[in-house]
């Protein structure tokens, strides 16, 4: 297999780490260094862990990370998803909170425990479930190094429990298509 550049920081190559996603020129796998955010960790701590990354090396990672959960779900229904729609497009808003309140799984709208996908809340951006506050966003600002604390004081409607999940689902999402 031939190596592959994701972008200008991260690569896969099976000569390294077996394909796993690693930074450029290093043997650090990507994974585990950005779930060092949903742990709490700034982004100095990261560094001084890993003296070989630079910042720019971590922000274009977590970029990177947010950008390939966003462009997975397309925000748009899937033909098997027709009959969820048309719950959701009958629903008043007073469904759609029961429906977020009682934890009730609707298949391809929720991510998790508290990501949700939902056509009537953000346009159907990735938002923490029981909110308007959008995934992404609050994700990008790892690479601009806010901490959970930092998140957290902005965000009030958000947990710690919330973000970890984003970040490390957010993670997922990168590894899943470099194997």
């Amino acid at each position: 297999m031939e190596r592959i550049e994701l972008s200008k920081y991260v690569v896969s190559d099976f000569s390294i780490c077996q394909g796993r996603l690693t930074f450029k020129d290093t043997q650090i796998i990507v994974g585990p260094v950005l779930e060092m955010f949903a742990y709490g960790y700034t982004m100095e701590e990261i560094l001084r862990k890993y003296p070989e990354l630079t910042r720019e090396m971590v922000k274009d990672a977590q970029l990177l990370a947010v950008e390939y959960w966003e462009k997975d779900f397309p925000g748009k229904p899937q033909p098997w998803e027709e009959n969820i729609m048309k719950i959701l497009e009958n629903a008043t808003d007073a469904d759609l909170l029961r429906m977020i309140n009682k934890e009730t799984k609707v298949e391809g709208v929720e991510f998790g425990k508290y990501i949700i996908a939902n056509p009537h809340v953000c346009h159907e951006q990735l938002t923490f479930k029981g909110t308007r506050v959008m995934v992404g966003p609050v994700l990008a600002m790892f690479a601009l190094s806010y901490t959970i604390e930092d998140i957290l004081a902005g965000y009030w409607s958000l947990t710690r429990e919330m973000i970890e999940e984003a970040q490390l689902l957010a993670v997922q999402y990168l590894e899943k298509d470099s194997v």
